[in-house]
């Protein structure tokens, strides 16, 4: 018969120390969106990507986190950060008569476990309607998340958000994965990407 195995208690709590360093981290990030006057605004959207999104980066990638800002004007995401990681977020605000707003924020490896961010949104102003020769042409790009691979066949509809007529154009990715769409303004645009049953959605 084996004698028992008995742990010493410092050899407990050797092995939850490592067990605790290998665990994934939870950042509560806690965002609060206002008015130029200081009021706080209700259902606005709030887009979270775990990295930096640079404006040139046209392809259409899903958000890591998403929600609506509550009637205090809070919105609350508990953010994953895996061992070793840094914590790096862009964010995106976005309220219907107010201009958008996308700020990048990195933390760095010395990140807190709690977060809170004050966003402000100012009204939209009235825009006059653009000619061609204001707008721009965007080349989309749509391309699988696994392996970065471009998505033939994929259904990609552009509409505009500014403060000027809508404007709706729709189309199909080429063989490499790319799709052009004109008469839009820059930063006022949102598109989506359709394959079989999956849907992406971006911003331009």
């Amino acid at each position: 018969m084996k004698a028992p195995l008995y742990l010493s208690t410092a050899a407990v709590l050797a092995v939850l120390f490592v067990e605790a360093a290998r665990a994934d981290q939870t950042v509560k990030l806690t965002v609060r969106v206002k008015d130029a006057d200081g009021k706080d605004i209700p259902a606005a959207r709030l887009i979270v990507y775990q990295e930096h999104i640079r404006a040139s980066d046209l392809y259409v990638r899903p958000p890591d986190y998403q929600g609506e800002t509550d009637q205090q004007g809070v919105a609350r995401f508990e953010i994953k950060v895996g061992t070793g990681e840094t914590l790096k977020l862009s964010l995106e605000v976005s309220k219907e008569n107010f201009q958008t707003v996308k700020e990048d924020i990195d933390w760095g490896a010395a990140f807190p476990a709690q977060v809170l961010k004050q966003i402000t949104l100012e009204s939209k102003k009235p825009a006059k309607e653009l000619t061609a020769e204001q707008t721009t042409t965007f080349t989309i790009k749509v391309i699988r998340k696994d392996n970065q691979e471009p998505v033939d066949g994929a259904k990609v509809e552009v509409v505009s958000i500014g403060g000027f007529t809508p404007k709706h154009f729709a189309s199909q990715t080429d063989g490499n994965g790319k799709v052009a769409s004109a008469g839009l303004l820059p930063g006022c645009g949102r598109c989506s990407a359709a394959l079989s049953r999956s849907r992406r959605n971006g911003s331009l």
